[in-house]
């Protein structure tokens, strides 16, 4: 989500008319933004509590929307709105950092009133990166 948000937003296909659709594709999905984050969150958590296993994390996610491509738009969404909020600077920053990507965006949302991540969430995320 992180590097292919950053990465699209950067590169945003949406001015090449070949690619129209897709962007009207990625339009939509960048709306509802958060209740896609929110799914994501919910998913990772109950894995790291072993509530769910692989395959049922797996089948929800393809079921919902990880399964058409929807992970990029609302990495390229939480960017544009962390570029907006906070700066094109503190976004750079997160390159590369999955978490301060996702803290920064925290920064940008409480800003914005839009879906926040508890601290669970980064807690967890940062022990499975470190190890």
């Amino acid at each position: 989500m992180e590097c292919e948000g950053i990465a699209n937003f950067v590169s945003d296909s949406s001015k090449i008319p070949a690619m129209r659709r897709v962007a009207l594709s990625r339009s939509k999905v960048m709306e509802g933004f958060e209740k896609h984050l929110e799914l994501l969150r919910e998913v990772f958590l109950s894995l790291v509590h072993k509530s769910i296993s692989d395959d049922e994390a797996r089948m929800i996610m393809e079921r919902s929307w990880f399964g058409i491509g929807s992970l990029v738009p609302v990495g390229m969404k939480m960017a544009m709105e962390t570029k907006k909020e906070v700066g094109k600077r503190r976004l750079v920053e997160t390159v590369g950092d999955t978490v301060a990507f996702l803290e920064t965006y925290q920064e940008a949302a409480l800003k914005k009133s839009y879906y926040l991540l508890e601290d669970e969430t980064f807690h967890k995320l940062r022990t499975l990166l470190k190890a």
